[in-house]
C-alpha cells in the first residue's frame, strides 16, 4: 500500500483543529477512504513521530495529539497553502 498524502494531510489538519486528545479510526473515516487504508496511515504517522501512540493494550490503533515534527508539518502545510509552494 502506498502513503495517500491528501489523507496524511486531512488527518494532520483534523488532530491539529480539534480539542480532543485521542482519535481513532473512525474519526477519520470517509466515503474515499477504506479503514485499512486509515490504519495503514496512522501507523506511517506513528512511525515518523507526527502523532502520539494512544494504542490501546488490546491492539487497537488510535492516536494522540500532534507532537513537535507533526506541529511542524502542519505549520509547513498552512505556509504553502497561504504563500503558494516554494
Amino acid at each position: 500500500m502506498k502513503r495517500n498524502w491528501e489523507l496524511i494531510d486531512s488527518i494532520v489538519k483534523t488532530i491539529a483543529e480539534s480539542d480532543k486528545d485521542i482519535f481513532g479510526v473512525n474519526d477519520f473515516k470517509s466515503a474515499e477512504t477504506s479503514e485499512k487504508e486509515i490504519k495503514y496511515t496512522l501507523k506511517l504517522m506513528l512511525d515518523r513521530g507526527l502523532v502520539f501512540d494512544e494504542t490501546t493494550r488490546y491492539g487497537v490503533v488510535q492516536v494522540g495529539q500532534l507532537t513537535w515534527m507533526g506541529q511542524n508539518y502542519y505549520e509547513d502545510k498552512a505556509q504553502q497553502e497561504k504563500y503558494g509552494k516554494y
